[in-house]
């Protein structure tokens, strides 16, 4: 078992990742569902082929919707019960909540806790799938002057974010801002963000992710960070 990829996942499905159950017309019993979220252009994300694969090559993916909202999905009670026992060990306890009440409402159980004690490439796999998931990295700065900027967005209404200050610990640098209120169609939640703008500092966290994080963040993180390089180099 790669507990490595299994990180991973489990941190796209902190960021991403929701369950939940409803009652369909004129049912007696309700249906509980799984499912992780990501906004693709033309095809879907190749993150969610990739979560896919960590979890067994179980649920299907479906898109897009809203025009250009992807997602891996099961409503299967075999496929929701052996994903939920692959990804607890490192989830979130907001996303554990989630996962033992819809397991609740339709009769089943979830797992037992899991360890306590993470090894460095889970640590770094699991911050790598969280930036995947919800993370940005872009160019900033003034013209002339390129500077990279990386930060990850969560809502709470619970003050800040468990998963955010894990992945502050895990990557040990950056800073959180909020609460604040913001205009949002996806939650009207307080929002919370951890965010990074020293360049020797996003250099090392970008080297510690880049191993374990998807194709696309990989390709923006190398693309930001060897442009301002560049422009560094022509200045000296």
């Amino acid at each position: 078992m790669n507990t490595a990829e299994l990180a991973w996942a489990a941190g796209i499905y902190d960021g991403e990742g929701s369950a939940s159950t409803y009652l369909p017309k004129q049912q007696k019993s309700r249906v509980r569902q799984i499912a992780v979220y990501q906004s693709g252009d033309a095809m879907p994300p190749p993150m969610l082929f990739r979560f896919r694969a960590a979890v067994g090559d179980v649920g299907l993916i479906h898109g897009p919707a809203r025009g250009s909202l992807y997602q891996w999905h099961s409503r299967r009670h075999v496929v929701v019960d052996a994903v939920s026992e692959l990804l607890w060990p490192w989830i979130g306890e907001v996303k554990r909540a989630q996962l033992r009440k819809a397991a609740g409402e339709v009769h089943r159980t979830v797992p037992a806790q899991g360890p306590t004690r993470w090894s460095e490439s889970e640590q770094a796999a699991w911050a790598a799938g969280f930036f995947d998931g919800e993370g940005t990295v872009g160019l900033a700065g003034r013209p002339g002057q390129p500077a990279v900027a990386m930060s990850i967005p969560q809502a709470s209404d619970r003050g800040v974010p468990e998963t955010l200050e894990r992945f502050r610990a895990f990557v040990g640098a950056g800073s959180i801002n909020g609460p604040r209120l913001v205009s949002s169609p996806w939650s009207k939640l307080p929002q919370y963000r951890w965010q990074l703008a020293r360049f020797a500092e996003i250099e090392r966290v970008a080297a510690m992710l880049y191993p374990y994080a998807d194709v696309v963040r990989r390709e923006q993180m190398t693309r930001c960070l060897d442009h301002v390089r560049a422009s560094r180099a022509s200045r000296s």
